[in-house]
């Protein structure tokens, strides 16, 4: 089985050198003793494996990590610790019966627009990016047109070489699945890369862009109200779904995404001069974000920290050019509706609008889709997490992605008509795509 491990000679991508840097400053300090690192490899089998075994383990491993570093007060219910190990274990298996049960073909459908029209919008913007060069802005015109996406579930037959056993400790079990896992991994190894494979299961509710496919993911558990519906108002899909997809896209183009180009391989596409223009762009971005105060939710006025700029700067720019890319996706969907409805009867057009669409006036729909990307991002949180999500989490906290994106957009400042100058309309806004 382990063939494909010992048999070529290829190269090996280290993400994270440091870490192997630091294990083995740790490893062969002087007053490291193997009885040390005896009980360090102890504890992470242990640590790893503590949900699957007896009570006190799982009360330890709950007191220690989602009490006294998470905040979180109450251990979640069975029933739900049981549907993440099926989901985790048996993704695909989930996402299908989620997806009977939520995901119709009209949602598909509407999904299936939503990217197109983003898609489009970034096409169109791409062409007006002034600090681009005509190779480098070709390069990313090719990495966008090869951009494919999943949407939904996977639709992939799988088999399962084993058996569970009811009357079987859960830690006996989990282990067979893991193994089991491990193995198809390997096997995998050297082979094609499969662009239908899918890491999640469709029922989970975020989206994801995997740099290795180039290609875009959003599973029907993000596809449901009151985040993604049909009946919406265009403004609301737009900003919520829409917002998602162009975020996603985005990542494709920020500060490590740029390094692959369209087949996902690591490939330099940009010139010197260019990529100097990107960095100089990016470092507007890390200035701005670290002097954003992450606050309670409780206290607004208690300051838990601030944004590491650096850390989360990949996140803020797709934020930000996400929002772009959804405004404009939005602005030339309605444009084209009027367009088609100054063409058409009366009774024409209302089959061709929904109701939202006829009472609420362009200025208000405009409002509502900024608002209705801030309700996207509500969340409430624990100061602990709060504090553990600055130095873990590659995202900034909710109402700093939020306000940070809107005070960088000219549209934003439009539409509300922000004086210059003020807390949301500052004179110096960063901007890439």
């Amino acid at each position: 089985m382990l063939r494909n491990l010992t048999d070529q000679h290829a190269d090996v991508i280290v993400e994270t050198p440091e870490f192997f840097k630091h294990v083995e400053k740790l490893v062969t300090g002087d007053s490291v003793t193997l009885e040390t690192l005896k009980a360090v490899l102890m504890y992470q089998f242990i640590s790893a494996k503590a949900e699957y075994l007896s009570e006190p383990f799982i009360q330890a491993k709950f007191s220690f990590f989602d009490r006294t570093i998470s905040g979180q007060k109450k251990r979640s219910p069975r029933w739900k610790v049981c549907l993440d190990l099926v989901s985790n274990n048996f993704p695909n298996l989930v996402g299908k019966h989620f997806a009977h049960l939520r995901f119709d073909k009209t949602s598909r459908q509407l999904a299936s627009k939503l990217v197109a029209q983003v898609q489009a919008s970034m096409q169109n913007n791409l062409k007006h990016v002034n600090w681009l060069d005509g190779p480098t802005r070709q390069a990313a015109v090719d990495k966008l047109d090869k951009m494919t996406n999943l949407i939904g579930y996977s639709t992939v037959s799988e088999h399962f070489p084993y058996k569970l056993r009811g009357d079987a400790l859960l830690a006996d079990n989990m282990r067979i699945i893991v193994e089991h896992l491990f193995y198809r991994s390997v096997e995998q190894i050297g082979g094609p890369v499969d662009r239908n494979e899918w890491i999640v299961t469709g029922a989970e509710t975020s989206a994801y862009y995997n740099p290795q496919t180039n290609q875009i993911v959003l599973p029907a558990g993000i596809l449901q109200s009151p985040f993604f519906a049909s009946e919406h108002h265009p403004a609301r899909n737009f900003t919520s779904t829409g917002h998602t997809i162009g975020h996603e896209l985005i990542h494709g183009f920020d500060a490590s995404g740029r390094y692959y180009d369209g087949d996902g391989s690591l490939q330099n596409w940009w010139s010197n001069d260019t990529a100097n223009k990107f960095s100089q762009r990016a470092d507007c971005f890390v200035k701005q974000y670290n002097s954003f105060a992450a606050t309670s939710d409780v206290d607004q006025d208690k300051v838990l920290g601030y944004v590491d700029g650096s850390f989360t700067l990949n996140e803020n720019i797709a934020d930000n050019g996400g929002l772009k890319l959804s405004f404009n996706a939005y602005q030339a969907y309605m444009n084209k509706q009027a367009r088609e409805l100054s063409k058409v009867s009366e009774a024409e057009a209302t089959e061709l609008t929904s109701p939202m669409s006829q009472v609420l006036p362009a200025d208000v729909a405009d409002k509502l889709f900024f608002i209705s990307f801030a309700q996207s991002f509500c969340d409430k949180t624990s100061d602990a997490m709060t504090i553990q999500r600055l130095v873990a989490d590659s995202h900034s906290p909710a109402r700093l992605r939020i306000n940070g994106a809107a005070r960088n957009s000219r549209d934003f400042a439009r539409v509300f008509s922000c004086p210059t100058s003020s807390s949301m309309n500052p004179k110096t806004k960063c901007q890439l795509w």
